[in-house]
């Protein structure tokens, strides 16, 4: 004696997973202002055109100086060292005024 099968599907309900699924479209959002976009690249034209970034920078001949360590092994000019959009400024934690920054790092020797 054998056992007939003839299918699994028809003694259970309907799950929806033959149904079309479309997600709704992107959109994406500046967290700046209320703007909206349907491209990435038009939010990142208007992030860097609109509410552009005025982080400080400092360079060291030329060289943007950021989280890595940088050495200097020679001597240096004051006119090796250029800070830029920065209200101040402070040198192994002590205050000094921004345009002294330069002269002031210049001064220093590696004895």
């Amino acid at each position: 004696m054998g056992f007939w099968h003839t299918g699994y599907m028809e003694f259970h309900q309907p799950t929806g997973l033959d149904a079309e699924y479309r997600p709704a479209k992107t959109v994406y959002r500046c967290h700046h202002c209320d703007g909206q976009f349907d491209e990435i690249e038009a939010l990142r034209g208007h992030r860097f055109e609109v509410h552009p970034y005025s982080r400080p920078v400092f360079f060291v001949r030329g060289v943007e100086i950021g989280t890595t360590t940088f050495r200097v092994t020679r001597d240096a000019a004051a006119a090796d060292f250029i800070v830029d959009r920065s209200t101040t400024a402070a040198i192994n934690g002590k205050s000094v005024r921004v345009a002294d920054v330069p002269n002031l790092l210049a001064k220093v020797k590696n004895c």
